[in-house]
């Protein structure tokens, strides 16, 4: 069966302000008329992308040419676009048209200057003023042209936690000169949503990645697609700009919609505005909005000049015309400049045709276009304004810049924009929240009211250093991911269009986060504080001292991960140089390692660690005397504060504020670093692909297909009386953006999506469901898919009625036998080529006879927007989503399902009987019109939506569509044979699990970055351990060297497993869940184990390079059982940290709560290991036990504490600098006494393959739930 969709959009509807009609008529005037430009493109030609391989580094570093010893690739094209010339004057409106791959987008971003790393090899853009005083002024370049163009590209980059209309206001705020009244602003913006038709979405959140925000007290779902479109070009659209460029700007629309935004575009730049886009599938009637056509077959120009003397130029130099009076002419323009590759025939003769267009139009569009000055009579009609609007709104006349707001106002927009993004991501402050209790409860836990003897003052000692990296450590992840994910991602777009400067933003930044991050960090410091009993005398001035220390840290660390941000936006390479920083600035702190060599001893003064621990040292320790009841000789002497103190090499008169100033000094340095990186150095943004050469010869003529028997169900699908709604307890009030809301005041909201929808979908024929945005079709598709969707928090789906598949009531194990394709691309395998994708898709969905069958398909290119489309299609082969239909493609469809807003059926039947229903109703469909345009732009008036739905309601051919219940009949494929639907169906572990796990490993190859980091996370750490603790010695301080070295040897191994995991298993993840509900299922126990196949070599490299550098470089007592037990050990722990991840991420969507959560997990083991604290309460040391750290600890403690000696003088004991003289010692100092390390690495191994099993049943479990 095959469902073909208009749109796939889902309805958000909320109130829209009240605005007076007069008023929003004249708020364009109120501006004045930009100043016109002459575009001109002379000669383009744009190269592919430069081969440039690069080292594997965090950063990565180009290999200087002379060094390679493999040529460059020759076979294969040169260049994208090829000696493209056009032009655009003021107050037209030019479309680049074109089949996909056809250099429509390389082409736009070639005029905004935003090429990326494509070479320009030949050619310039030129933007000539047009001024009336003078007769010629030198013409500019892009560069010089950053302010006058807007720029709407083909993704949308929006906050995620803004309504529409706030979305506009600050776009408005940041894009218009500041002489423009905010009373005018605010009429643009409100003009702006009407323009745009946005008015039922105007206070909706717009929502993150599949159009749901996380969290939020408005509306959870976010916006839909087609909404978000609408709302990245309202955010270029309020600014007015001289020149206007758009990719793809009606992509997702309906055609309705996407006439009004062309009409929009046309008055706009009858405005002396140079409107340029790039367009696919107009309709008919927006070829009369065009001024230029510039019509492009892959890369070469086939027509760039007046749209009014295209079809002339055709039939005169061509003999070609449209074939059919009343055919969509973009559609044909199109269609003869496309290679058709169905079959050989067909591609031999339209690559003569293309290339005769191409040689005609290089001979004869030069001398066509001089014939257009010749022609013109006068100069094409233009609305001038003067330069100054009636609002006083002034101008420069053109010798200057708008004058933007300055960084002031910039600041305070943007603190506006932060304030709403921060404080309405709930989810974001659920895992701060959990973050802070969770950590503190801990810390809490271990070292609960430590008492005044020598082991609490050793465990105060541990506290006051481990309370920094247990809490900002797991900061330091988050932020990180944060800022590479989404902040620098929307601000990287941002910078492209040069909304503001980065001060403003990083203060904006500061100051929205500040609030949050002192909270918070206070609730911890509060709990550790009290909990743990510390110092009493002179509370106030000791809390504020603790309090102040670790939100300054905070603070520190917040800039430290905006820094590494700024280097990096890649978040498995940026984690990596987080990790490799953070350790250098965690050894000097002064705890793990006293005494710092001469060349590394200069780090401890940029380190907050080392600050923030000289102040918690201080603050508790200074001029105290311990109780140390009962204690007598040498250990007395650890009952003095000050003596304790010296032990670390701190002195009790060092001053607090010399520590506190250099905390705020490495904080304003941090920021300022990271805005110096972030103004000149720009590692983000979009790069254009190489093209991958397998080593295969692929044959350009047509595949030779067998006859194969592959069997297929023939299903008659029906919906009856169905109904579905969303609905969720919400505040009453919009001013509440905490949980506790929910808990003060609750109301229910709710909203319908589908309403008494009966249709009928009958097998062997195709059925299209057209309706306007918010109508309500991609609902009614994933429910005949049996897909789930997810309502957001605390809310819910309400559905009535019944689906059927022959009869037989839908259920969740026949969602084989559909094939769906989804709205987002998102999930394919960005290292794959087109053909090794679509060859993995075949060998997963078709039976083994198929398997040694050829799969053709286009070579990659990039790939384009719409071979990616195409690339979904192809894998799936059933299902269809189709935007803005041809008149030709309307005539193939057998039926059509037409909804209006809030699911309600306007019509359901045969394509054939459309025209006699809607002539019934008052509508007849006119002669030479697209069909599907006239039923949308009949639904877009809502006076008419109701009496189409009753006229509808009442007529014959509804009653029999409503009163059309099939018998249930079982299922049978075109064999004959019988279709269980007890149990899914899927593709056994014997087939899949080889074409998962080679899948995997191409697409890991590929990605060198994040295929080298995975290998080099581990080996990195231990060369920087290496750095600061050299050869182990066995003097007097040997002892707590030895028991730092070992907590820094176990406690980060588990975060390398954990930031591995998150560089590549989410997307894994992502392309495994949508495999499970389509045609190509498999099971989770091969989706893990081939996972693990795939990183378990890296992994054994990783822990073998690891344990080399530290168990024989750093001078550990080793041999062969001792090595091959400590490289097992770390490969463990590794593996523990994956698992967890793995865990958490099929839990949850969200990666960076994930990551937040996940950490605080691994610090809790950590810290329970029997390393960190000696004190754990009983039950805590109990499940300790079954964690793989505890037993970590273990063999690598009593590997190289057993037999060892110390040199330990009897000064060196009496005064506490020697701990012990031997391992035994040592080994009693943390408790260790069972000393079996055989058996805890079988325990440790067997929990390593548990946590696997129990992270393949979270995944489980989460299958079932769907």
């Amino acid at each position: 069966m095959g469902y073909v969709t208009q749109e796939t959009d889902e309805d958000t509807a909320s109130p829209t302000k009240p605005t007076s009609a007069h008023a929003l008529s004249h708020a364009l005037s109120r501006l004045p008329s930009p100043l016109p430009f002459d575009i001109r493109v002379l000669d383009l030609t744009i190269g592919v992308p430069p081969r440039s391989p690069l080292l594997p580094l965090p950063i990565p570093i180009p290999i200087p040419k002379f060094l390679l010893f493999s040529k460059p690739d020759l076979d294969g094209p040169k260049s994208i676009i090829r000696n493209i010339s056009a032009e655009c004057h003021s107050g037209e409106m030019l479309a680049i048209i074109g089949g996909s791959g056809s250099g429509k987008t390389t082409l736009l971003h070639a005029i905004v200057g935003r090429l990326a790393n494509l070479p320009i090899l030949n050619g310039t853009v030129t933007f000539q003023p047009v001024h009336s005083t003078t007769a010629r002024v030198p013409a500019l370049d892009s560069s010089h042209m950053r302010h006058r163009i807007g720029f709407v590209r083909q993704n949308d980059y929006l906050l995620p936690h803004l309504t529409v209309r706030e979305t506009l206001s600050c776009a408005a705020a940041l894009r218009l000169p500041t002489s423009v009244p905010r009373e005018t602003r605010d009429l643009i913006v409100e003009e702006t949503i009407q323009e745009l038709r946005l008015q039922d979405a105007a206070d909706t959140v717009v929502g993150g990645m599949f159009r749901k925000a996380s969290f939020s007290h408005l509306n959870i779902k976010g916006i839909s697609g087609g909404e978000r479109r609408r709302l990245s070009i309202g955010c270029i659209l309020v600014s007015h700009p001289s020149v206007l460029c758009l990719d793809e700007p009606t992509t997702g629309l309906d055609a309705t919609t996407a006439f009004s935004i062309l009409l929009t575009l046309s008055r706009l730049s009858r405005r002396n505005r140079t409107i340029i886009l790039s367009i696919h599938q107009p309709r008919s009637d927006a070829y009369a909005l065009f001024s230029r056509i510039v019509l492009l077959s892959r890369g070469s120009v086939v027509y760039a000049g007046l749209r009014s003397r295209c079809l002339s130029y055709f039939d005169t130099h061509l003999g070609m015309a449209p074939p059919l009076e009343g055919m969509n002419v973009l559609d044909w323009l199109v269609d003869i400049s496309v290679v058709d590759v169905r079959t050989s025939e067909k591609e031999e003769q339209s690559r003569q045709r293309v290339a005769q267009l191409v040689d005609v139009w290089r001979a004869q569009g030069t001398e066509w276009n001089k014939r257009e000055y010749e022609e013109k009579a006068t100069p094409s009609p233009r609305d001038s304004m003067p330069l100054s609007g009636p609002a006083g709104v002034e101008w420069d006349g053109g010798t200057g810049e708008y004058m933007r707001p300055g960084v002031f106002a910039q600041t305070l927009t943007l603190t506006h924009r932060a304030n709403k993004n921060v404080y309405r991501n709930l989810g974001q402050m659920a895992g701060f929240a959990c973050q802070s209790m969770i950590v503190g409860i801990l810390l809490a836990i271990i070292f609960y009211r430590l008492p005044e003897t020598p082991s609490g003052i050793q465990s105060l000692k541990t506290l006051a250093y481990a309370d920094l990296p247990a809490y900002y450590y797991l900061t330091l992840i988050y932020m990180v991911y944060r800022f590479c994910e989404t902040d620098l991602v929307v601000f990287d777009r941002d910078q492209e269009d040069h909304l503001y400067t980065v001060p403003p933003y990083i203060l904006s930044e500061i100051i929205a986060n500040f609030p949050v991050n002192v909270f918070f960090t206070t609730i911890f410091a509060l709990i550790v504080y009290f909990v743990c009993h510390l110092r009493t005398s002179n509370l106030p001035f000791n809390l504020f001292i603790f309090i102040s220390l670790n939100v300054l840290v905070q603070l520190c660390t917040v800039g430290f991960a905006l820094l590494v941000a700024s280097l990096q936006r890649v978040y498995a390479q940026a984690s990596l140089i987080a990790n490799g920083i953070q350790l250098f600035l965690l050894i000097p702190a002064g705890y793990v390692l006293i005494t710092l060599p001469v060349y590394v001893r200069w780090i401890k003064w940029i380190s907050v660690y080392f600050h923030g621990f000289r102040i918690a040292m201080i603050s508790q320790f200074r001029h105290r005397r311990f109780a140390c009841h009962g204690v007598t000789g040498v250990a007395l002497s650890q009952c003095h504060g000050n003596a304790v103190l010296r032990g670390l090499h701190i002195s009790p008169s060092q001053r607090l504020a010399t520590h506190f100033a250099a905390l705020i000094g490495i904080f304003i340095v941090l920021n300022v670093l990271a805005g110096i990186v972030l103004a000149y150095y720009h590692p983000g943004g979009v790069n254009h692909a190489q093209q991958v050469n397998d080593g295969k010869e692929h044959s350009k003529s047509s595949a030779v297909i067998g006859d194969l028997d592959i069997p297929w169900v023939k299903v008659d699908v029906e919906a009856r009386a169905l109904g579905f709604k969303w609905s969720r307890r919400s505040a009453g009030s919009q001013s509440l953006g905490l949980a506790i809301s929910w808990l003060l005041t609750e109301v229910e909201v709710e909203r319908t999506i589908l309403s008494d929808v009966n249709v009928r979908f009958p097998a062997g024929e195709v059925t299209a469901i057209l309706g306007p945005s918010g109508a309500g079709k991609s609902s009614l598709l994933q429910l005949l898919a049996s897909r789930e969707m997810n309502p957001g928090p605390f809310a819910s789906f309400e559905t009535e009625g019944v689906i059927t598949f022959n009869g037989q009531p839908l259920k969740k194990n026949m969602r084989s036998l559909v094939g769906f394709v989804e709205q987002d691309d998102d999930h394919h395998y960005p290292a794959l080529t087109v053909r090794e994708t679509l060859r993995y898709a075949a060998m997963l969905r078709l039976p083994k006879d198929c398997a040694n069958t050829l799969v053709g398909g286009p070579l990659l290119k990039g790939i384009s927007g719409g071979e990616k489309r195409r690339l979904s299609l192809a894998v799936q082969m059933i299902s269809v989503t189709l935007h803005q239909p041809r008149s030709d493609i309307y005539q193939l469809i057998d039926n059509v399902v037409v909804l209006a807003k809030g699911g309600r059926v306007a019509y359901s039947g045969p394509r054939s009987e459309v025209g006699p229903s809607f002539s019934n109703a008052g509508f007849p469909i006119p002669e030479l019109f697209n069909p599907a345009d006239f039923l949308l732009d009949t639904l877009s008036n809502p006076t008419r939506v109701g009496h189409m739905i009753d006229i509808w309601q009442k007529s014959k051919l509804a009653r029999t569509s409503e009163a059309s219940g099939q018998q249930e009949k079982p299922l049978y494929d075109n064999m004959g044979v019988r279709v269980s639907t007890s149990t899914a169906m899927k593709t056994p572990m014997y087939i899949a699990l080889s074409v998962v796990v080679e899948r995997m490993v191409k697409n890991l190859w590929r990605q060198q970055s994040i295929f080298w980091i995975r290998l080099q996370q581990a080996p990195i750490l231990a060369v920087l351990y290496l750095l600061f603790y050299q050869r182990l010695k066995k003097n007097a301080e040997g002892g707590q060297d030895r028991i730092g070295f070992l907590q820094e040897f176990i406690l980060a191994v588990p975060f390398i497993g954990l930031l591995n995991g998150v560089a590549i298993f989410p997307f894994d993840r992502n392309l495994f869940l949508h495999e499970y509900r389509s045609s190509a299922s498999y099971s989770a126990v091969t989706f893990i184990l081939a996972f693990t196949i795939v990183e378990l070599p890296l992994q054994i490299l990783s822990s073998l390079l690891y344990t080399v550098l530290l168990n024989v470089a750093a001078g550990m007592q080793t041999n062969a059982r001792i090595f091959f037990q400590d490289a097992t050990a770390v490969f463990c722990m590794q593996s523990f940290g994956e698992s967890i991840g793995i865990a958490f991420a099929c839990l949850a969507q969200s990666i960076g709560l994930n990551i937040s959560l996940v950490s605080t997990a691994l610090t809790v083991f950590g810290q329970i290991c029997g390393v960190v604290s000696v004190s754990v309460p009983k039950w805590l040391n109990i499940l300790a036990w079954s964690t793989i750290t505890k037993y970590a600890a273990r063999i690598v403690a009593t590997n190289e504490f057993v037999g060892l000696k110390l040199d330990c003088s009897p000064e060196s004991i009496a005064s506490g600098r020697c701990l012990a003289q031997t391992g035994e010692e040592l080994l009693n100092i943390v408790g260790f006494r069972d000393l079996r390390t055989g058996r805890f690495l079988g325990i440790m191994i067997a929990l390593t393959v548990l946590n696997r099993l129990l992270a393949l049943g979270v995944l489980q479990l989460k299958l079932w739930q769907m």
